[in-house]
């Protein structure tokens, strides 16, 4: 098997799920084998595009309450629904 030659990287990039897997859309590059390991990495700062993007934790989360979609009542439905209306008073 013939083992690409890995590039000596300079930044960190942010994983995304797009075509090149990097925030930025920098593209993808191979490592070198010396250069594959956490402590290496660790002294890489990030890619300054990368940065731009807030990450997880300082996004403010927020719920969002959905209304419920109400199905369409067959024929009996609506008659056992307007029955409960009328025995409330409605």
């Amino acid at each position: 098997m013939i083992q690409k030659k890995g590039s000596k990287p300079t930044v960190i990039h942010r994983w995304a799920a797009n075509e090149t897997g990097h925030l930025c859309g920098a593209p993808k590059e191979h490592w070198g084998e010396k250069y594959s390991t956490d402590e290496y990495a660790l002294t890489l700062p990030l890619c300054e595009k990368c940065a731009e993007f807030p990450s997880i934790e300082k996004v403010e989360k927020k719920v969002i309450n959905i209304p419920p979609i109400k199905k369409k009542l067959t024929p009996w439905e609506m008659l056992l629904e307007r029955k409960g209306q009328l025995m409330k008073g409605e």
